[in-house]
């Protein structure tokens, strides 16, 4: 079996890049994350909203904002000031919303939060689990991690099949989204879906 080739691996690099872009630009994934956004699950709660590109944080800070939420950004383009008044803010409770791109994921102190949205898949269970870990305390506190997963996907074969793994499968609960609103889907206890996993699809 010969190994690629120098371009044939540059080709399969560019095509995985072009893959991963369109599941992270998918509309549907982008009105999920808006009716997450209009659930009132993020009106009083401390909540992390994490996501893979600054450009994508930056759209969800707007769209946060105009809908009268009290949200604030870190991200590795902010000066180390701008970082610590958002982190203040987000500390003193001032702002309950923090949007964030990779940069809290480990050696950040960040303030305990009850809610995190993770809105882009990542394969890596050591970010998955340094993410989860922002709300799911040792403490035992009520705290909630929705992840928004593409159907039919390698989030959804490699990330939703397999995140019992980390957090145990009495606490995952997997729903399509029909665009009905998100709070009725979290008030259910069970799942209402059942994900993919590569292992077994045919």
């Amino acid at each position: 079996r010969q190994a690629p080739t120098a371009s044939l691996t540059k080709r399969l690099i560019e095509l995985y890049r072009r893959r991963r872009e369109l599941l992270e630009s998918s509309p549907r994934r982008r009105e999920v994350l808006e009716a997450c956004l209009n659930s009132n699950m993020l009106v009083s709660t401390r909540s992390i909203i994490f996501h893979e590109r600054i450009r994508d944080a930056e759209t969800t800070l707007q769209l946060a904002r105009t809908k009268n939420l009290r949200a604030v950004m870190d991200n590795s383009q902010l000066s180390a000031s701008e970082r610590r008044v958002d982190m203040d803010m987000f500390r003193s409770g001032s702002s309950n919303v923090l949007v964030a791109v990779r940069t809290i994921d480990e050696g950040i102190d960040v303030p305990d939060a009850k809610l995190a949205i993770i809105v882009h898949g990542t394969s890596s269970s050591r970010q998955r689990i340094q993410r989860i870990g922002r709300v799911v305390r040792p403490t035992g506190e009520t705290a909630m991690v929705v992840s928004i997963l593409a159907r039919n996907s390698s989030e959804e074969f490699h990330i939703g099949a397999r995140d019992f793994l980390l957090v145990g499968r009495d606490r995952i609960a997997h729903h399509l989204w029909n665009d009905q609103p998100i709070d009725e889907l979290l008030e259910l206890s069970c799942s209402t879906y059942t994900p993919t996993n590569l292992e077994v699809a045919d």
